[in-house]
Protein backbone atom coordinates (compact mmCIF):
# COMPACT_ATOMS: atom_id res chain seq x y z
CA UNK A 1 0.00 0.00 0.00
CA UNK A 2 0.98 3.53 -0.38
CA UNK A 3 2.09 6.16 1.78
CA UNK A 4 -1.30 7.90 1.11
CA UNK A 5 -3.43 4.22 1.48
CA UNK A 6 -1.71 3.41 4.02
CA UNK A 7 -2.32 7.45 6.42
CA UNK A 8 -6.18 7.03 4.71
CA UNK A 9 -6.56 3.26 5.98
CA UNK A 10 -5.50 4.74 10.00
CA UNK A 11 -7.52 7.75 9.44
CA UNK A 12 -11.00 5.37 8.31
CA UNK A 13 -10.11 3.10 11.10
CA UNK A 14 -10.32 6.05 13.06
CA UNK A 15 -13.43 7.81 11.69
CA UNK A 16 -15.34 4.03 12.32
CA UNK A 17 -14.10 3.87 16.12
CA UNK A 18 -15.57 7.18 16.55
CA UNK A 19 -18.85 6.47 14.42
CA UNK A 20 -19.50 3.79 16.36
CA UNK A 21 -18.87 5.60 20.21
CA UNK A 22 -21.89 7.92 18.16
CA UNK A 23 -19.50 11.07 17.71
CA UNK A 24 -19.82 11.74 14.02
CA UNK A 25 -20.67 9.70 11.20
CA UNK A 26 -18.70 9.71 7.87
CA UNK A 27 -18.15 8.05 4.34
CA UNK A 28 -15.45 7.40 2.04
CA UNK A 29 -16.51 9.45 -0.85
CA UNK A 30 -13.23 8.74 -3.64
CA UNK A 31 -12.87 5.03 -3.89
CA UNK A 32 -12.04 5.55 -6.94
CA UNK A 33 -13.52 3.97 -10.33
CA UNK A 34 -16.20 0.98 -10.32
CA UNK A 35 -16.25 -1.45 -12.97
CA UNK A 36 -19.38 -2.51 -14.41
CA UNK A 37 -21.25 -4.90 -16.82
CA UNK A 38 -23.70 -4.13 -18.91
CA UNK A 39 -26.38 -6.37 -19.62
CA UNK A 40 -25.59 -8.93 -22.31
CA UNK A 41 -22.52 -7.74 -22.79
CA UNK A 42 -18.73 -9.19 -21.02
CA UNK A 43 -17.08 -6.03 -21.16
CA UNK A 44 -16.69 -4.12 -18.69
CA UNK A 45 -17.15 -0.03 -18.55
CA UNK A 46 -15.14 1.82 -16.26
CA UNK A 47 -17.60 4.34 -14.07
CA UNK A 48 -16.42 7.07 -11.69
CA UNK A 49 -18.03 7.39 -8.55
CA UNK A 50 -17.70 10.89 -7.53
CA UNK A 51 -17.03 14.15 -9.49
CA UNK A 52 -13.41 15.10 -9.74
CA UNK A 53 -11.89 16.99 -7.46
CA UNK A 54 -14.07 15.54 -4.59
CA UNK A 55 -12.40 15.22 -1.12
CA UNK A 56 -11.90 11.36 -0.14
CA UNK A 57 -13.62 11.81 3.10
CA UNK A 58 -17.23 13.34 4.29
CA UNK A 59 -17.79 13.72 8.24
CA UNK A 60 -20.83 14.85 9.86
CA UNK A 61 -20.45 16.19 13.25
CA UNK A 62 -22.48 17.19 15.95
CA UNK A 63 -21.36 20.21 18.17
CA UNK A 64 -23.42 21.85 20.74
CA UNK A 65 -23.62 25.48 20.82
CA UNK A 66 -21.36 26.68 23.10
CA UNK A 67 -23.28 30.25 23.78
CA UNK A 68 -26.45 28.43 25.04
CA UNK A 69 -27.77 27.41 28.28
CA UNK A 70 -30.30 25.69 26.25
CA UNK A 71 -29.97 21.88 26.49
CA UNK A 72 -29.98 19.67 23.48
CA UNK A 73 -29.19 22.49 21.57
CA UNK A 74 -26.53 21.42 18.39
CA UNK A 75 -25.29 22.28 14.50
CA UNK A 76 -23.93 20.07 12.73
CA UNK A 77 -20.41 20.30 10.64
CA UNK A 78 -19.93 19.45 7.81
CA UNK A 79 -16.03 18.23 6.50
CA UNK A 80 -14.35 17.06 4.16
CA UNK A 81 -10.74 15.92 4.28
CA UNK A 82 -8.70 15.11 1.27
CA UNK A 83 -5.61 12.97 2.28
CA UNK A 84 -2.48 13.21 0.78
CA UNK A 85 1.16 11.64 1.59
CA UNK A 86 3.83 13.37 2.95
CA UNK A 87 4.88 15.09 -0.55
CA UNK A 88 1.43 15.06 -1.71
CA UNK A 89 -0.56 18.53 -3.18
CA UNK A 90 -3.79 19.36 -4.23
CA UNK A 91 -4.71 19.70 -8.22
CA UNK A 92 -6.17 22.41 -9.85
CA UNK A 93 -9.66 20.63 -9.92
CA UNK A 94 -9.32 19.76 -6.32
CA UNK A 95 -8.50 23.26 -5.13
CA UNK A 96 -11.57 24.62 -7.47
CA UNK A 97 -13.95 22.04 -5.89
CA UNK A 98 -12.95 22.41 -1.88
CA UNK A 99 -13.75 26.18 -2.70
CA UNK A 100 -16.69 25.52 -4.08
CA UNK A 101 -17.75 23.40 -0.81
CA UNK A 102 -16.18 26.01 1.70
CA UNK A 103 -18.85 28.86 -0.23
CA UNK A 104 -21.70 26.21 0.88
CA UNK A 105 -20.29 26.19 4.28
CA UNK A 106 -18.15 22.97 4.88
CA UNK A 107 -15.12 22.52 6.10
CA UNK A 108 -12.31 21.28 3.72
CA UNK A 109 -8.98 20.24 4.98
CA UNK A 110 -5.61 18.71 3.31
CA UNK A 111 -4.11 16.56 5.43
CA UNK A 112 -0.98 14.33 6.12
CA UNK A 113 -1.89 12.13 8.84
CA UNK A 114 -4.33 10.79 11.64
CA UNK A 115 -3.36 13.22 14.37
CA UNK A 116 -3.85 16.26 11.75
CA UNK A 117 -7.36 14.69 11.36
CA UNK A 118 -7.91 14.07 15.45
CA UNK A 119 -6.84 17.88 15.99
CA UNK A 120 -9.53 18.86 13.62
CA UNK A 121 -11.91 17.39 15.07
CA UNK A 122 -11.26 18.06 18.74
CA UNK A 123 -10.31 21.61 18.21
CA UNK A 124 -13.44 22.91 16.00
CA UNK A 125 -10.90 24.49 13.44
CA UNK A 126 -12.78 25.86 10.92
CA UNK A 127 -10.85 26.58 7.42
CA UNK A 128 -7.77 26.04 5.95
Amino acid sequence: MTEEGNVKKAICDYLEICHQQGKLYWLRLNSGKAWMRYKGNDKLYPIQLCEAGMPDLMIFGMEKFQDTDIDGVFYVRLIFFEVKSSKGDTSDIQKERHAELREYGAEVYTVKSLDEVMEILDNGTKGE
